[in-house]
């Protein structure tokens, strides 16, 4: 059985994360908890309530035997969605990429959330679009330490739901003082620093396969900026996942900065899992 919790307000990005979850495969075990927080923005209590209903009937149409609760929330939203998010699996919500409206996640909140929330967070921009069911796009996690197993695990779990393979991403800025072509060498040899990148990606497949033998897991360890790097493999993915605590060498927390710029830039959802 697998627990979803999702926050609802009446705009594109709430509506996104609702139509996310009604995407996936889920079955009659499966709980999924919506969620609107009123109070907070000012919204009258009745249109909340029938947006919930309508949600949830909408809901048990796609996926009948499926157990849905609806929620009216009162108080700051954060706190509420990552309350009623406690002890489940998931919590989904749905982002504006490039515009700041008032709704239940505008500005700031999806980082606010995805930063304080227990369970994994998977962000839905407003002009997310169903992918097409024919099997391309991966399943992307981005790796920087073995402690990013429980990314990797969680992106590998997607992949044999969505049908699709896992892609395991490591991406090193060059150091500083560092030259490809010759010239100064940096203090570490690129050389051995790409070993450990591509040791730590075989120590991650190692732990996915043990979890999820049957899917399929590539991995790639480059060069490059992670915000680069990322942005471009999550073009064609069907959905990316951080670690919260992920580390870089030149930026620090990875979700402070690829983090944030996946979900402000790319139309793929965005899964940031907290360290266990």
């Amino acid at each position: 059985m697998t627990s979803y919790t999702i926050g609802l307000d009446d705009t594109d990005s709430g509506r996104a994360a609702l139509d996310w979850v009604r995407s996936l495969p889920l079955g009659t075990g499966d709980f999924v908890k919506i969620v609107t927080v009123t109070e907070f923005f000012g919204e009258a209590s009745s249109p909340a309530d029938r947006r919930l209903v309508e949600a949830a009937d909408a809901m048990r149409r796609g996926h009948p035997g499926l157990h849905v609760v609806e929620i009216s929330a009162d108080g700051p939203t954060v706190g509420q969605l990552i309350a009623e998010a406690q002890g489940g699996h998931l919590l989904v919500i749905g982002s504006h990429r490039d515009r700041i409206l008032q709704s239940v996640v505008t500005g700031w909140l999806p980082e606010r959330i995805a930063v304080a929330s227990p369970v994994p967070t998977v962000v839905v921009p407003d002009d997310w679009e169903r992918p097409d069911d024919d099997g391309r796009g991966d399943v992307v996690v981005g790796v920087d330490t073995v402690g990013e197993t429980g990314a990797a695990v969680l992106g590998a779990r997607f992949a044999g739901l969505f049908g699709r393979s896992l892609l395991l991403v490591s991406a090193r800025p060059v150091p500083v003082g560092a030259v490809v072509a010759g010239g100064r060498t940096a203090a570490v040899p690129l050389a051995q620093l790409r070993q450990e990148d591509a040791d730590v990606l075989q120590a991650v497949i190692a732990r996915v396969h043990a979890r999820y033998p049957e899917v399929e897991v590539r991995a790639h360890a480059v060069d490059g900026d992670p915000i680069d790097v990322l942005a471009e493999a999550a073009t064609d993915a069907v959905i990316v996942l951080i670690g919260r605590e992920h580390r870089t060498a030149v930026t620090g927390a990875l979700f402070g900065s690829v983090g944030m710029h996946l979900i402000h830039g790319s139309r793929t959802p965005v899964c940031v899992v907290p360290s266990s």
